[in-house]
């Protein structure tokens, strides 16, 4: 049988196809990250499952975020911590006076007196609302005063000057508006639950994360492995082609069939370029959910090939002590009780009693003996009083309250909304995992079947009882039931995944563990 010659188009195309498939035949599992543009990624390096999320919660930004937000609360915490310290209170100042005044004479006369004072003050809040206030206070006087006249005598003006010293301790106590350390620690309390949710969020955004880095490390693996299965067609295709072609040149093969291979082959190496951009695709998305400071080109290790499903009352127990967007929830649930338990409260009558006690002491030539009258208490005050004040109408009060049961109830309805829509959608996910392992193990039969037809056909076509239409199509019909073999265990880990975010497993195994910090 006469050999036909190609066209001159099909050779130039088959050559200029066939210089990047000799490349990409040199390593199998190197795709080219050139878009990326950072300088790691045009290095080789592995990475496995868990050194990944090792790097997502140490450099993602938006988990960042959530662990800032934790700190923030924990700072705050330590504010709250401190809200009832002493205050010392220094002050000073110079006065100086002008009186007016009319003397029997009518005439005017002006008196003049300038003080000198300083003093300290110690100030002192407790959680009960009580305030103690300790203050000493010492003046230092001059004055010019007018004298009375009797009978038209001439005015005239007397001086003088000395010390006054003064202590004084003072309390005050609410009995209505502001009594209590429920009162008094509120905002403690509430930034102890903002700390607790704070941590909460943070461990559901750690849990959300490492199940986007473990799906999309799947996913990679699994866009990894296709391009590899492509590759293997296609260098199968390769030596079919060369093979039909000895067997054309040797008389045994019709040059029709010859292009039938040929045409396979081009096929297939479109095939090879789609799934390598896919793969760039899935890598890129990895990079970006581990910081954008790596670039794998190897990923270590296989999906499971079984997942391990508790059953259904223990899934919903898992749900409601370890989910973290239940946890995070109850939290929230919390806080609005608390802040519910004291609305209104500055809307309330307030009546405090109030009392001081005064020692006082004066000198007129220096100030020791003032302060030690004041240590005798030569000359002691007393006081003890009521103070109440209301809003003459109750609506603030009640219209405050009314806002924080709202609240309350809005917490507990996101609660129980949340915990029904994650118990139906684990209880789906269940339902997927259980799907995909027995599609999985399916797919391995099918893929098991379809080797073997592909062989035979193969054996047949060596023997010429067979076409290459029905080679190709075994072929085609074993990369496809591999495909799905992949397929099928990777959608298998990603539903594995998916429960373990529900039930709070990821946390545990993958943060907790890691200790994020």
């Amino acid at each position: 049988m006469n050999r036909t010659p190609r066209s001159l188009p099909t050779l130039i195309g088959f050559f200029v196809l066939g210089l990047p498939l000799v490349a990409r035949a040199q390593d199998a599992s190197a795709v080219a990250p050139s878009t990326v543009g950072t300088a790691s990624a045009t290095r080789t390096r592995s990475l496995s499952e868990t050194e990944a999320v090792a790097l997502a919660l140490a450099q993602n930004p938006s988990f960042k975020s959530s662990k800032l937000q934790y700190d923030r609360a924990v700072a705050r915490v330590r504010v709250e911590e401190g809200a009832f310290p002493w205050e010392l209170q220094a002050d000073g100042g110079l006065t100086h006076n002008e009186s007016p005044t009319v003397n029997a004479d009518r005439d005017v006369s002006t008196s003049r007196t300038d003080t000198m004072e300083a003093g300290l003050q110690l100030d002192k809040s407790f959680a009960t609302g009580t305030a103690l206030s300790l203050r000493v206070q010492g003046d230092r006087y001059q004055s010019h005063r007018p004298m009375s006249t009797i009978g038209g005598g001439e005015a005239g003006y007397a001086d003088s000057s000395g010390y006054d010293m003064a202590a004084r301790a003072s309390v005050m106590q609410p009995l209505l508006r502001g009594r209590g350390r429920e009162v008094g620690l509120a905002s403690l309390r509430n930034a102890r639950i903002q700390r607790t949710q704070a941590a909460k969020a943070r461990d559901a955004a750690a849990s959300s994360l490492v199940q986007n880095v473990l799906t999309a490390y799947w996913e990679a693996w699994y866009a990894k492995r296709s391009l590899e299965l492509e590759r293997e067609a296609l260098d199968l295709a390769e030596t079919q082609r060369r093979a039909a072609e000895a067997r054309r040149d040797a008389g045994a093969l019709a040059p029709v069939d010859v292009l039938s291979f040929e045409t396979r082959e081009a096929e297939l190496l479109e095939s090879v370029v789609a799934a390598e951009a896919t793969l760039r695709q899935r890598y890129l998305s990895l990079w970006q959910l581990v910081g954008g400071a790596t670039a794998p080109t190897t990923l270590t290790g296989d999906p499971p090939e079984h997942v391990a499903v508790a059953s259904q009352d223990t899934i919903v127990a898992a749900l409601e002590t370890s989910s973290p967007e239940l946890v995070e929830l109850a939290e929230r649930v919390r806080l609005a009780e608390a802040q519910a338990a004291i609305a209104g409260e500055q809307y309330r009558a307030q009546l405090n009693v109030e009392s001081y006690a005064e020692a006082r002491g004066v000198s007129e030539d220096s100030l020791p003996p003032a302060i030690g009258q004041v240590a005798r208490m030569a000359a002691l005050s007393a006081h003890l009083g009521l103070v109440y004040r209301t809003p003459l109408s109750g609506r603030r009060k009640a219209n405050a309250q009314a806002e924080a049961d709202l609240g309350v109830s809005i917490a507990r309805s996101d609660l129980e909304a949340a915990r029904q829509r994650l118990l139906t959608s684990t209880l789906t996910v269940v339902s997927n995992t259980r799907a995909a392992e027995a599609r999985y193990e399916a797919a391995k039969k099918t893929a098991g079947v379809s080797r073997r037809l592909f062989d035979a056909e193969q054996q047949r076509f060596a023997a010429g009882t067979s076409t290459p239409l029905q080679v190709q199509e075994a072929e085609d019909s074993l990369r496809q039931a591999q495909q799905r073999v992949v397929r099928a265990q990777v959608d298998l880990a990603v539903a594995g995944i998916e429960l373990q975010h529900a039930t709070g497993e990821l946390l545990e195994r993958y943060v907790t563990a890691n200790d994020h910090g």
